[in-house]
């Protein structure tokens, strides 16, 4: 039986050589005194000329890279799976010159709208030195990834529930500009990846998560904020019939990627029960979500944008399993759950329930 070879999918050493295969090609090479010829990332340049290569038979593979922070401040980081609307997933982190220990981050880029506050934060943190090259390596499968630093032989962060199954990859950078070299892609065997944290929301993945929603269109940031507008019962009302992703997250970001900073919709669903009961609803979401059950008013949730109170006790308003909790009262027969999220910021829009 023949041993696998692993397959060299792409190798750039981003010295200003002309390499074959970049969709987006790197254009802007520097002669650093110390380093040599390396490629330069201005934190001015447009995302939509950030370097590229890669396409959808990159399912499962190996990014290694060097990166050197240049700049003060802002974030550096990495697209993978690569859509080509320009979705993506995303690994990435602040810059800093202090040496100090730092959580690399996770996000998903809907178009026009990034959703970190959709996913966890950064489950480790990792050294950044100062003033020095530092090594990334993420493994890529069609259904997670996990970042490694500096040579480590374990990941300091993991991203479940990629949205994407295949694509390239992408240099990215927010407000932040740094030097690159020595990019390399191999092929990956699936196996040869595995889980190293636990996903936080594994276990309620199947406990009376309601995955099915009707939600209107975007309406302004003021409809329904004084109750229900009678015009959610009327024909002049559309309704979008919209399934949550494997965690049972309704995804309002990538719903509405055109309209989701300022605005608002409602969402219903209907829950069964076999007799007259109380029963308890737990739930997260992001922004403001005020919650209605046949009618009455259960559940007015404390703001939670990036300015609000609480924001540094709930890492920035990302969604959390069971983060609140409300009692129901339902009767016999079907129940009208109905919700309005209302978003104030970009960064996520969305929201997720489960009934005990």
């Amino acid at each position: 039986m023949k041993k696998k070879v692993y397959l060299n999918l792409f190798q750039d050493p981003l010295s200003g050589k002309k390499i074959k295969g970049w969709i987006i090609s790197p254009d802007n090479f520097i002669e650093h005194p110390q380093y040599g010829r390396v490629y330069f990332l201005d934190w001015q340049k447009k995302k939509s000329e950030f370097p590229l290569v890669g396409d959808k038979t990159w399912r499962n593979y190996r990014v290694e890279l060097e990166v050197f922070p240049v700049s003060r401040n802002g974030y550096l980081g990495v697209n993978f799976h690569v859509q080509p609307d320009s979705s993506a997933c995303n690994f990435h982190f602040p810059i800093q010159e202090s040496g100090r220990n730092e959580a690399f981050q996770s996000m998903c880029i809907w178009g026009k709208s990034c959703a970190w506050k959709l996913y966890p934060e950064s489950q480790g943190y990792a050294l950044l030195p100062s003033g020095e090259w530092l090594s990334l390596c993420i493994d890529v499968t069609e259904t997670f990834s996990n970042l490694y630093v500096q040579n480590s032989s374990k990941p300091i962060l993991t991203l479940f529930d990629l949205p994407f199954n295949c694509g390239g990859i992408q240099f990215w950078s927010f407000l932040g500009s740094s030097y690159f070299r020595n990019l390399r892609v191999t092929e990956l065997l699936p196996a040869t990846a595995r889980l190293s944290f636990d996903n936080p929301w594994k276990i309620y993945n199947k406990l009376g998560v309601i995955r099915k929603w009707r939600v209107t269109m975007p309406q302004k940031s003021n409809f329904g904020l004084t109750g229900i507008p009678e015009i959610l019962f009327s024909t002049e009302m559309k309704w979008l019939d919209v399934e949550g992703d494997r965690r049972g997250v309704i995804n309002l970001s990538s719903l509405f990627p055109c309209n989701n900073t300022k605005a608002s919709v409602f969402a219903k669903t209907i829950i069964m029960s076999d007799k007259k009961e109380k029963r308890t609803c737990r739930l997260t979401y992001t922004d403001r979500l005020t919650i209605w059950c046949n009618g009455k008013l259960i559940f007015e949730g404390p703001p939670r944008g990036w300015d609000d109170p609480g924001r540094e006790t709930h890492f920035g308003g990302r969604l959390i399993p069971d983060e609140f909790e409300v009692k129901i009262a339902l009767n016999s027969g079907e129940n009208i759950i109905l919700i309005r999220s209302e978003v104030t910021e970009h960064w996520g829009w969305g929201f997720w329930m489960r009934v005990d």
